[in-house]
């Protein structure tokens, strides 16, 4: 009967040394030797996730051409909760990947504002969503982007380049 316990407990504690766990934001990433491969996350909204810095944060893209109306919310490294920044706005850069040919090059940007929503409590300088109208989106329903600047937490992620594409989610 003691074997027994013994070789469930030296099983376990040998399942808990070899497993990376469900928390990455607590051991060092240098020292973080498997990589993500394999390991993707669902938009929760159904939209396109960029992946900032080693499995640090994400944000979730979408874009509703009728409306003209991009969308940007923060997600934690799981892409599970909204993670609240200071930040009053956030620059992307787009390229149509449509006909494969620069809108004013990478000069063409759009801003996406803080939003504030009195359901969630955010509010601006507060918040995980950012939104833009611009008729520039009309029609549009991918692109090659790139996010100019984000600091999420103290981390600072800069020229951050992301395909938009939905379909390819599905």
């Amino acid at each position: 009967m003691k074997r027994i316990g013994i070789t469930a407990l030296l099983l376990t504690c040998m399942a808990m040394l070899t497993s990376c766990g469900d928390d990455h934001k607590d051991h060092a990433h240098k020292d973080h030797d498997h990589d993500h491969a394999g390991h993707a996350h669902a938009a929760p909204r159904g939209g396109t996730l960029v992946e900032l810095g080693n499995h640090e944060a994400n944000v979730e893209l979408l874009l509703d051409p009728e409306r003209k109306l991009l969308s940007l919310y923060v997600l934690d490294a799981h892409a599970e909760s909204a993670v609240k920044i200071e930040q009053a706005q956030v620059e992307i850069q787009i390229v149509s990947a449509q006909t494969g040919t620069p809108i004013n090059g990478w000069d063409y940007s759009v801003v996406l504002k803080a939003v504030a929503n009195e359901n969630t409590g955010e509010k601006v300088g507060d918040t995980s969503q950012f939104e833009v109208a611009q008729n520039a989106l009309m029609g549009l329903t991918s692109f090659e982007g790139m996010i100019k600047s984000l600091t999420i937490k103290g981390a600072t992620y800069t020229d951050v380049k992301f395909s938009f594409n939905p379909q390819s989610n599905k």
